[in-house]
């Protein structure tokens, strides 16, 4: 269980992300050049003891992308996760209103895949907003950095 922040706001992320989510992101080059604006519609649930959260990204060039992951929640705010092209185990933690992730995940580059190391941290502002921030490195180079922010609809809990 993670300590609750100054503000009172604690990160659950299979509470947050279940349901609908919605997120507006945009990636920079490792110059800090905006590259990519993209949209991702997210939906998670249950599979037993498994929480599975589908995301669907539509880019700005009209390319979309789809990802499942399939995470555990662990003891102590930690959580491991599997995906189709997740290299091995992410792996994450929360501590108050911020979680972090740590994994190796396939991406296209042009005509290329890159295995690029990810480091991410999703912040709790509020109960329907999150703020995530990426750093993707490749041979501990940084290439890019990602941001997105997630809000969940006002009709949900």
């Amino acid at each position: 269980m993670s300590a609750p922040t100054p503000m009172g706001l604690e990160f659950r992320f299979e509470k947050f992300f279940l349901g609908p989510t919605r997120g507006h992101g945009t990636f920079f080059d490792r110059f800090g050049r905006e590259r990519r604006h993209f949209t991702v519609e997210m939906l998670g649930r249950w599979d037993g003891a498994v929480f599975v959260l589908e995301e669907e990204f539509l880019f700005d060039d009209g390319k979309r992308h789809r990802r499942e992951w399939r995470i555990v929640p662990l003891e102590d705010g930690r959580y491991e996760a599997t995906a189709a092209d997740v290299v091995g185990i992410a792996r994450g933690r929360i501590v108050g209103a911020v979680a972090r992730w740590r994994y190796r995940l396939k991406l296209p580059v042009g005509t290329r895949v890159w295995t690029l190391d990810f480091r991410d941290w999703l912040m709790l502002k509020t109960p329907r907003l999150v703020l995530n921030v990426a750093e993707a490195r490749k041979w501990s180079i940084r290439v890019g950095q990602m941001a997105v922010l997630f809000e969940r609809p006002t009709d949900q809990p």
